[in-house]
């Protein structure tokens, strides 16, 4: 079983209540269970490497035309095949 280790911060109050409310209106029950939620999501999310390797290939992709227009992906999507 993995050890459940304590992290202290250090936050003036106002901020404690803020971040205490912000923890509610998003449906976590405590402040604990929202900020290791938002390093999870962080986790997640791209990064500027990624997003920049992305582009780059988009952009290729561009380049070489091997690419559709908006109304052929659309109508790609109401076709049977």
């Amino acid at each position: 079983m993995t050890e459940i280790e304590d992290l202290v911060i250090q936050v003036t109050h106002e901020k404690r209540l803020e971040i205490e409310v912000l923890a509610r209106q998003h449906g976590y029950e405590t402040v604990g269970e929202y900020l290791l939620a938002l390093v999870d999501m962080q986790q997640e999310e791209p990064t500027k490497a990624q997003i920049l390797a992305d582009l780059k290939q988009s952009l290729y992709e561009v380049k070489i035309g091997q690419t559709m227009s908006a109304a052929d992906f659309l109508t790609s999507l109401d076709s049977d095949e």
